[in-house]
């Protein structure tokens, strides 16, 4: 039986992961192996897994269900190897992991999918394997061993579609969730996870290096069609005081045309360089604006558009 005070332990632990508790947690804090059959026996413990228990009571939720699965792997490879001096690593991950993050696109609780660096076969929870895996690539999630965010994104890029890796991409660096050098080193680091090219792909359009390429084709393409030689990266001070700097600017006509990167697309930078393209409307400057994917995809066609632009500002 159960006394009050172990009944107390077992609460305070299973309250911290969701009501989950398991064979080995309970005996740490003392409570005997005929103690848990009885409360198994007794229906104080429900069974989820074999060894991976709910306190009776406990909202059936996904992220009990999430957590018990966590457990439910982790504790089949540590039996496993019982001895082995490094433990496996063991997260949620993966579709899951997203939804915990709050990634866009994962806002309904996904199918429960556990992440680990040692391969597992299990009926009872879906598993995926990367032996890159490492412990500093879990964190904590409301309770919950979860990939990191940038091992997520890597991580659900293997199966995502490229348009949904990109408004990934875009989401955690237009919010700053991540820096360039993080998912640059993931990428690098993560073998075995065939999202990465699409992440480092993507990564490189982004940065400002594939956007000075793309403003020198662009560039180019202009002179080809005739065009003058526009000033790259001109900077310039508005009337108001603000200072901005310009992809390519035609002084001739007073007209500014931007290469935007992906993160473009995020509502805060589009308010962003409304205002920008405003202050600097106001001072005469028109501002014209391409998508590097559209250079990329063809220049010459973008530089036609240029070219008429500049016709209809001479008048």
């Amino acid at each position: 039986m159960l006394t009050p005070a172990t009944r107390h332990a077992m609460g305070v632990l299973a309250a911290r992961r969701h009501g989950v508790v398991t064979r080995e947690e309970l005996l740490a804090i003392e409570i005997s192996r005929h103690a848990i059959t009885w409360a198994v026996r007794t229906g104080v413990l429900l069974r989820l897994h074999p060894g991976v228990y709910a306190i009776n009571g406990a909202p059936d939720t996904w992220k009990l269900r999430a957590m018990a699965a966590q457990r439910r792997v982790e504790r089949q490879l540590r039996r496993k190897d019982p001895i082995d001096r490094q433990p496996p690593v063991v997260a949620v991950g993966g579709p899951s992991a997203a939804h915990l993050h709050g990634l866009p696109g994962f806002g309904r609780a996904p199918r429960i999918v556990v992440s680990t660096s040692r391969r597992c076969r299990s009926r009872l929870v879906e598993t995926s394997t990367s032996h890159a895996l490492e412990q500093g690539d879990v964190v904590e999630v409301e309770g919950i061993p979860t990939t990191a965010l940038v091992w997520t994104l890597l991580d659900v890029a293997t199966t995502a579609s490229r348009a949904q890796v990109e408004d990934l991409v875009v989401h955690v660096l237009g919010r700053e969730r991540l820096a360039v050098s993080d998912l640059r080193a993931a990428c690098e680091r993560a073998e075995g996870l065939t999202g990465r090219h699409v992440v480092l792909d993507l990564v490189d359009s982004m940065t400002d290096r594939h956007r000075s390429l793309a403003e020198k084709r662009l560039a180019d393409a202009c002179l080809a069609r005739g065009l003058p030689r526009p000033d790259a990266n001109r900077v310039v001070t508005t009337s108001s005081g603000a200072t901005f700097e310009l992809d390519l600017y035609w002084d001739d006509v007073h007209l500014d045309v931007e290469v935007d990167g992906p993160h473009h697309l995020l509502v805060e930078q589009r308010d962003r360089d409304g205002r920008r393209d405003r202050l600097l409307e106001d001072d005469g400057i028109e501002v014209v604006r391409f998508d590097v994917r559209e250079v990329d995809a063809d220049a010459d066609d973008v530089a036609r558009r240029i070219e008429r632009k500049r016709r209809h500002l001479h008048g």
